[in-house]
Protein backbone atom coordinates (compact mmCIF):
# COMPACT_ATOMS: atom_id res chain seq x y z
CA UNK A 1 0.00 0.00 0.00
CA UNK A 2 2.92 2.34 0.67
CA UNK A 3 4.01 2.04 -2.95
CA UNK A 4 0.56 3.08 -4.15
CA UNK A 5 0.53 6.13 -1.85
CA UNK A 6 4.05 7.02 -3.02
CA UNK A 7 2.97 6.71 -6.66
CA UNK A 8 -0.15 8.85 -6.14
CA UNK A 9 1.79 11.54 -4.28
CA UNK A 10 4.43 11.92 -6.98
CA UNK A 11 1.81 11.60 -9.71
CA UNK A 12 -0.01 14.61 -8.26
CA UNK A 13 3.25 16.53 -7.98
CA UNK A 14 4.07 15.67 -11.61
CA UNK A 15 0.61 16.81 -12.73
CA UNK A 16 0.95 20.14 -10.88
CA UNK A 17 4.42 20.69 -12.34
CA UNK A 18 3.16 19.88 -15.84
CA UNK A 19 0.23 22.31 -15.54
CA UNK A 20 2.50 24.99 -14.06
CA UNK A 21 5.01 24.70 -16.88
CA UNK A 22 7.83 23.49 -14.63
CA UNK A 23 10.30 21.01 -16.14
CA UNK A 24 10.00 17.57 -14.58
CA UNK A 25 13.36 16.12 -15.66
CA UNK A 26 15.49 18.21 -13.22
CA UNK A 27 13.35 16.95 -10.34
CA UNK A 28 13.79 13.32 -11.41
CA UNK A 29 17.52 13.87 -11.84
CA UNK A 30 17.75 15.46 -8.39
CA UNK A 31 15.93 12.52 -6.81
CA UNK A 32 18.28 10.04 -8.45
CA UNK A 33 21.56 11.91 -7.89
CA UNK A 34 20.74 13.60 -4.58
CA UNK A 35 22.05 10.82 -2.34
CA UNK A 36 25.24 10.41 -4.37
CA UNK A 37 25.94 14.16 -4.30
CA UNK A 38 25.30 14.33 -0.55
CA UNK A 39 27.67 11.43 0.18
CA UNK A 40 30.43 12.91 -1.97
CA UNK A 41 30.02 16.36 -0.42
CA UNK A 42 30.31 14.81 3.04
CA UNK A 43 33.45 12.93 1.93
CA UNK A 44 34.95 16.13 0.49
CA UNK A 45 34.24 17.98 3.75
CA UNK A 46 35.95 15.24 5.73
CA UNK A 47 39.00 15.28 3.43
CA UNK A 48 39.42 19.06 3.41
CA UNK A 49 38.53 19.52 7.07
CA UNK A 50 35.90 22.26 6.82
CA UNK A 51 33.56 24.11 4.48
CA UNK A 52 35.76 27.19 3.78
CA UNK A 53 38.61 24.93 2.66
CA UNK A 54 36.21 23.08 0.38
CA UNK A 55 35.09 26.30 -1.28
CA UNK A 56 38.69 27.41 -1.67
CA UNK A 57 39.64 24.08 -3.24
CA UNK A 58 36.96 24.64 -5.90
CA UNK A 59 38.98 27.52 -7.28
CA UNK A 60 42.55 26.36 -6.65
CA UNK A 61 42.52 22.91 -8.24
CA UNK A 62 42.63 22.72 -12.01
CA UNK A 63 39.91 20.10 -12.57
CA UNK A 64 37.38 21.75 -10.32
CA UNK A 65 38.22 25.20 -11.69
CA UNK A 66 37.52 23.98 -15.24
CA UNK A 67 34.18 22.52 -14.08
CA UNK A 68 33.20 25.75 -12.29
CA UNK A 69 34.07 27.80 -15.40
CA UNK A 70 32.07 25.44 -17.65
CA UNK A 71 29.05 25.53 -15.34
CA UNK A 72 29.16 29.33 -15.09
CA UNK A 73 29.57 29.57 -18.87
CA UNK A 74 26.56 27.35 -19.48
CA UNK A 75 24.43 29.50 -17.17
CA UNK A 76 25.58 32.67 -18.92
CA UNK A 77 24.95 31.18 -22.35
CA UNK A 78 21.45 30.07 -21.34
CA UNK A 79 20.72 33.53 -19.92
CA UNK A 80 21.95 35.14 -23.16
CA UNK A 81 19.76 32.88 -25.32
CA UNK A 82 16.74 33.56 -23.10
CA UNK A 83 17.40 37.31 -23.15
CA UNK A 84 17.63 37.35 -26.95
CA UNK A 85 14.41 35.36 -27.39
CA UNK A 86 12.54 37.69 -25.01
CA UNK A 87 13.89 40.75 -26.82
CA UNK A 88 12.86 39.38 -30.23
CA UNK A 89 9.36 38.52 -29.04
CA UNK A 90 8.97 42.02 -27.56
CA UNK A 91 9.88 43.63 -30.91
CA UNK A 92 7.16 41.74 -32.83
Amino acid sequence: MNDVIFMLFFGIIGYVFEKGGYPISPMVLAMILGKIIEENLRLALIITGSAPDLLLSLFTRSYSLVLVVLIAGSFLLQYRVLFRSNRKSAQH
